[in-house]
């Protein structure tokens, strides 16, 4: 599974490191979501009866998530990174047969289960640890490698579940809705 992870770093890593279009035009993307549009997220987190939302837009200036399948293992996975304003995350999500994300499982092994972990100002460093996802509206701009194929992805994704802070003790109830509209190549 580390070759995975190597895989969606590297893939992460070079797209930011692409030169790309200065083409600031949006148009539409027949699954949903506009090329080029702003990324939005909305995020609820409670602990003990406190509520804290963590919601905006972010510019769609480099790709944040990427799919890769690699053809060895026939493992498929999307890696969500990004970082705005007082909240981060990375995401992996594995994929099932079904294209949906195999359940948050901190006791599973890597690739039997995904793994979300949010860095938030007000709340520290939290560790998704059961929980549950959906993917919609999901697509890819294939851009196959010798590795597998892989690419941009595109989607919308829900997710609910149960968060820890290893640092507090505090466990948050969370969930939330993020938006990656396609990424203008």
């Amino acid at each position: 599974m580390k070759t995975i992870y190597k895989k969606l770093f590297f893939l992460v890593f070079l797209s930011v490191v692409v030169a790309c279009s200065s083409d600031d035009s949006t148009s539409s993307d027949d699954d949903g979501g506009n090329t080029g549009e702003n990324h939005t997220y909305e995020i609820m987190l409670t602990a003990s009866g406190v509520q804290s939302e963590y919601s905006g837009s972010m510019p769609n200036e480099s790709p944040i998530a990427i799919y890769v399948e690699d053809s060895n293992t026939g493992v498929k996975a999307v890696t969500l990174q990004f970082s705005h304003g007082d909240i981060s995350t990375t995401t992996v999500l594995i994929l099932g047969d079904n294209g949906q994300p195999l359940l948050f499982d901190e006791n599973a092994s890597s690739n039997e289960a995904s793994h979300m972990s949010l860095n938030t100002s007000g709340e520290g460093t939290l560790l998704l640890t059961t929980g549950n996802a959906t993917l919609a509206n999901f697509n890819v701009q294939e851009a196959g490698n010798s590795q597998g194929q892989g690419g941009f992805a595109s989607f919308t994704l829900t997710f609910e579940g149960t968060f820890a802070n290893s640092s507090n003790g505090n466990n948050y109830e969370a969930s939330g809705e993020i938006v990656v509209n396609p990424y203008a190549i």
